[in-house]
C-alpha cells in the first residue's frame, strides 16, 4: 500500500471517549457524513464509528467477527476483512446508514491487527530472507509491529511459515504474535506451515494455539487440506495427532484425500485410508436428544444459553463487573424424519443446524 494511500486511511483515533468523538465533530459545520473512527470503551476489541448527519451526531459500533480483523456494522449488511474495506463500503454508498461517508477528521492509522493490508516492513524483508540475526535485534529492541501486515495482508508470522526456519518460527512466537492472523489470500500461518514445512515446525505453531480448524474464507480449506495437496505426510500426521477432524469439506465438497488423490500423493492416500479414527471421549446419552423438533432443539439451547449466561463477578479496581460466559460451541444432536441426524449448534447467540449425513462405505459421518 503505498504512502498516499496509507494517508487515506488515517481517520483512526485511539483512547477518544464518546463525548470529546461528538466535541471534534460538532466544532465546525461539517458536511453530512464526515466521520472518524475511535475504539468501543464496552466491548473490547471493538470500535465504533462515528459521524455527523444533518448537525446530529450517530454512533455505530463495528464488531469485530473472531481473533483477527473482520468487522461488521450491527451485523445488519455484510462482514468486511480490514476497518479500511469496512470504511471504503460505506464510503460508496450508505449501505444502510443514514449517509455515505465523506470526509474524515485526520489523526493515525488503524490499528496493524484492524487492517486487512499493509506495507512491507523491516521485519518482514529479514523474516523472507531467513536472518535470524535481523529478526532477533528487531524483536529484542521491542519491534512494536510484530503483526503488520505487507501489501498482501500478510504478517511476519505468515512470511516465517512460508520462507522461514524453525529459529525465526520461535522467535517470532515469543513475541504474543496473533497466530490465527488471515491474509488477503484467506490463508492463516498454519495453512502455509502444511505445505511443507516439518512436523516440529507445525507442532511449534499448534502449542502456540494455531487452530487446527481454521478455516480459508475463500475455498473452505482447512489446514489438513493444504498437508494433503502437497503431499506433507508429517503434517498431515501431526494434525491428525492435534485432533484435527479426518474427513472436512472444502466449499466445492472435497476432503482431504480427495485433494490427495488429485495431486497424486499415493503416501498421503494410503495413509489416510489405513487411519483409525481414535475411540469416542463423550457418550451418546449426553448430547443425543432424539426426535426433537427444530423449534424444540433451538429453544432447548437457547434456554441452555440463558442458565449458562447468568452474570459472574470479577473483580477490578473499581470494585465489581457484570461479565457473561461464552456459551459458542454448545450442542445437541437430534434426528429429523426430512433430514435424518442433525447437529444443532449455538456460535454467537445464533443457532445453526447442520445436516449429518452417513458415508456408505463406512461408519465416518461429515457435516454439510
Amino acid at each position: 500500500m503505498s504512502r498516499s494511500n496509507e494517508d487515506g486511511i488515517n481517520w483512526f483515533h485511539s483512547g477518544l471517549s464518546r463525548e470529546d468523538a461528538e466535541k471534534l465533530l460538532t466544532k465546525e459545520p461539517y458536511e453530512d457524513g464526515t466521520f472518524l473512527i475511535r475504539e468501543c470503551n464496552s466491548a473490547e476489541g471493538d470500535f465504533v464509528l462515528t459521524l455527523i448527519h444533518k448537525e446530529a451526531v450517530c454512533h455505530y459500533q463495528i464488531r469485530r467477527h473472531g481473533g483477527d480483523a473482520f468487522f461488521s456494522i450491527d451485523d445488519k449488511v455484510k462482514i468486511l476483512h480490514g476497518l479500511e474495506s469496512l470504511v471504503e463500503f460505506y464510503q460508496m454508498a450508505a449501505n444502510g446508514l443514514p449517509t455515505k461517508l465523506t470526509k474524515f477528521i485526520k489523526k493515525d492509522l488503524p490499528p496493524n491487527d484492524a487492517r486487512r493490508h499493509g506495507n512491507t516492513n523491516l521485519l518482514h524483508r529479514a523474516t523472507k530472507e531467513n536472518n535470524a540475526t535481523i529478526v532477533g535485534e528487531l524483536l529484542k529492541c521491542g519491534y512494536r509491529n510484530v503483526d503488520a501486515k505487507n501489501q498482501d495482508g500478510q504478517t511476519a508470522l505468515h512470511l516465517a511459515a512460508i520462507y522461514s526456519d524453525q529459529t525465526i518460527l520461535k522467535l517470532i512466537l515469543g513475541s504474543d504474535v496473533n497466530v490465527n492472523c488471515m491474509d488477503a489470500f484467506g490463508n492463516m500461518p498454519l495453512h502455509y506451515a502444511c505445505r511443507t514445512k516439518p512436523g516440529a515446525f507445525i507442532c511449534n505453531l499448534i502449542e502456540a494455539n494455531a487452530n487446527v480448524q481454521g478455516r480459508n474464507i475463500k475455498n473452505g480449506y482447512v489446514p489438513l487440506h493444504d498437508a494433503c495437496k502437497n503431499g506433507n505426510i508429517d503434517a498431515v500426521k501431526v494434525l491428525l495427532q492435534s485432533n484435527a477432524p479426518l474427513l472436512p469439506r472444502t466449499t466445492s465438497g472435497e476432503f482431504p484425500i480427495d485433494l490427495a488423490r488429485e495431486a497424486g500423493r499415493e503416501d498421503v492416500v494410503k495413509y489416510l485410508s489405513d487411519y483409525k479414527l481414535p475411540g469416542a471421549q463423550t457418550k451418546r446419552s449426553l448430547w443425543y436428544h432424539g426426535t426433537l423438533t427444530r423449534e424444540e432443539a433451538v429453544e432447548s439451547l437457547q434456554r441452555f444459553a440463558k442458565r449458562k449466561n447468568c452474570t459472574v463477578n470479577v473483580n477490578n479496581n473499581n470494585g465489581h463487573e457484570e461479565s457473561k460466559i461464552d456459551t459458542s460451541g454448545s450442542f445437541l444432536v437430534r434426528y429429523s424424519d426430512r433430514s435424518g441426524f442433525v447437529l444443532t449448534l449455538l456460535f454467537e447467540n445464533q443457532v445453526k443446524n447442520f445436516k449429518i449425513s452417513q458415508l456408505v462405505s463406512c461408519n465416518i459421518f461429515p457435516l454439510y
